[in-house]
């Protein structure tokens, strides 16, 4: 990790921001319906615990839910919002949260996260203009979570085999994630959150 001079003071300084990331999404499941077996995963890349009480998921338009459970996503914990909460149902994956008002298109879609203060904690716009493919049966991964997720580069279809047979990994560690060396790991907190809401540059501290 390099880590530029000017912000060495910010790294000491500025308090740490939790930030909620979309981890991992199953757009088109193939062992259930859309209907049941569509869901979101979360990631919390702070070491702080998260409630997510009073955030809201939008895909900007029409589409939204608001988590209206104090669910708490742990340090370096996943938390999954499903449209149906039962694994007997959806494939076999067990939801912390099930929500009903959000549907994740095939051919492209949006996904925001909002917290309580309304402040955008994440985003994803896939679509094949934007170089997403959209597979029937897996999920899509984010390869790294402490990385911006806006490229369609950052994501691939999971290649691990769950539930009722579809490929994904929800509650745990995506199949496509390498763990940093520790001594390398990324920096949590104000540089981490500023770069992750794009007003630095990957190169300005990473390499």
């Amino acid at each position: 990790m390099v880590v530029a001079a000017p912000y060495a003071f910010a790294l000491e300084a500025e308090p740490e921001e939790p930030i909620i990331v979309i981890n991992e999404v199953m757009v088109n499941p193939d062992a259930v319906s859309d209907s049941r077996g569509e869901w979101i995963e979360l990631y919390n890349t702070s070491s702080n615990p998260v409630s997510l009480l009073g955030w809201t998921v939008t895909d900007g338009k029409r589409d939204m839910f608001i988590i209206d459970e104090d669910i708490a996503i742990s340090p370096d914990g996943y938390v999954v919002l499903a449209r149906c909460g039962d694994p007997l149902r959806n494939g076999g994956v067990h939801a912390d949260f099930e929500y009903s008002g959000m549907y994740l298109a095939n051919g492209g879609d949006a996904i925001m996260l909002f917290d309580k203060m309304g402040a955008v904690h994440d985003a994803l716009f896939y679509s094949e203009e934007r170089g997403f493919t959209i597979p029937c049966g897996a999920s899509l991964e984010v390869k790294d979570p402490f990385k911006t997720n806006t490229p369609s580069s950052q994501w691939a279809p999971s290649t691990s085999v769950f539930g009722d047979g579809d490929f994904c990994t929800p509650g745990t560690c995506n199949s496509w994630y390498v763990p940093p060396d520790p001594v390398q790991k990324p920096p949590r907190g104000a540089l981490f959150f500023l770069f992750k809401k794009g007003i630095l540059p990957v190169d300005g501290f990473l390499e």
